[in-house]
C-alpha cells in the first residue's frame, strides 16, 4: 500500500513540474523576443564608439605630431616634404610612411582597427611656411560595419569620421 502511495505522490509532483517547466519555457520565449536584440544593439553600439574613439585618439595623435615637428630645428624641409607630412588624403596601412611622418606616426599608434581601411586627409598650409596660429587638420575615416548588419535596421556600413585641428604655437 504505501508503495502505491508514493508513485500516486510521486506522480501528483512530477505533473506540476512539467507545468512549471512548461510556463517557465514560455516566459523564457517572450522575454528573449526583447531582451536578445537589446544585448545584441548594446553590444554593436560599443563596438562603434570605441571605434570612433579610436579615430578621435589617431586625429590627435596626428595633429599633435605635425605641430610640435614643424617648431622642432632639426627637421629640415626636404623631410617635411616627404609622404605622409604633405596635405593629402592617404591609407593608414598602404602609406609606407616613416616613422618620422605623421601618417606613420599614427601608423604605430593604431590599435584595433584594419589599417588598409583607415584613410587620413592632412590639411595644412604649404611646408616650410611656419606661421604661429597656422591650423593643421587630421581627418580619419573608416567604414565601420557592424557584425550583424541589417539587424535592428543597423545599416551595412557605418562611416566614421573624426577630425581635430590645432594651431600652431
Amino acid at each position: 500500500m504505501r508503495s502505491l502511495l508514493r508513485r500516486l505522490v510521486a506522480g501528483r509532483r512530477l505533473g506540476r513540474c512539467r507545468g512549471v517547466l512548461g510556463q517557465a519555457t514560455v516566459e523564457f520565449a517572450l522575454v528573449s523576443l526583447t531582451f536578445i536584440p537589446l544585448v545584441l544593439g548594446a553590444i554593436e553600439v560599443g563596438r562603434g564608439v570605441w571605434y570612433y574613439n579610436q579615430l578621435s585618439q589617431l586625429s590627435r595623435e596626428g595633429a599633435r605630431w605635425l605641430i610640435v615637428t614643424t617648431a622642432d630645428d632639426h627637421f629640415t624641409a626636404s623631410e617635411f616634404n616627404q609622404t605622409g607630412n604633405t596635405p593629402g588624403t592617404y591609407t593608414l596601412g598602404a602609406c609606407g610612411c616613416g616613422a618620422n611622418t605623421a601618417v606613420g606616426w599614427m601608423a604605430q599608434k593604431n590599435v584595433g582597427l584594419p589599417a588598409d581601411r583607415v584613410t587620413v586627409t592632412i590639411q595644412r598650409d604649404a611646408i616650410g611656411t611656419y606661421t604661429w596660429g597656422m591650423p593643421v587638420t587630421i581627418t580619419v575615416q573608416y567604414p565601420y560595419q557592424p557584425i550583424i548588419p541589417g539587424f535592428l535596421n543597423i545599416p551595412a556600413t557605418i562611416n566614421l569620421r573624426a577630425a581635430t585641428t590645432m594651431h600652431m604655437q
